[in-house]
């Protein structure tokens, strides 16, 4: 693997800034997670996920998983999987799991050196936006 950080890097070694929206909307209109047309997205939002409601967030989200994307957020580079799970003092294979759903959702990502997985964080901000549909009475 090179020494370069993939996180701060496009594929011509140009620095960016890449943004995660993740959003809930709580209208039934909406698959349970859908990509938002790019109209919606926020500024310079790279990818954006959409939950229908705020459970559904919580299911991908947990704590444990938060944990994870803030010890991404420390290490600034990819990490070892079994360097994570020591440093949140959780088993591998838990760890690996969370690892794996959240790499799917496309909150994380994995790179592989020699072998071996190691995931990163490869956005600068994460936006979470929930919209709450106002009733008047």
């Amino acid at each position: 693997m090179n020494n370069n950080n993939p996180r701060n890097q496009d594929n011509t070694g140009v620095q960016d800034r890449r943004v995660l929206q993740v959003q809930v909307s709580l209208t039934r209109d909406l698959d349970r997670e859908t990509i938002l047309p790019e109209r919606e997205r926020a500024e310079n939002a790279d990818n954006s996920i959409v939950f229908e409601t705020t459970d559904k967030l919580r299911e991908v989200l947990t704590p444990p998983r938060m944990e994870i994307v803030y010890a991404l957020v420390e290490a600034d580079q990819p990490i070892y999987i079994k360097t994570l799970a020591e440093n949140l003092d959780r088993s591998i294979g838990s760890v690996r799991n969370d690892i794996e759903l959240l790499s799917d959702r496309e909150v994380i990502r994995v790179v592989k050196d020699d072998g071996i997985y190691k995931p990163y964080l490869p956005y600068d901000k994460v936006q979470v936006d929930i919209d709450f549909p106002v009733v008047k009475a």
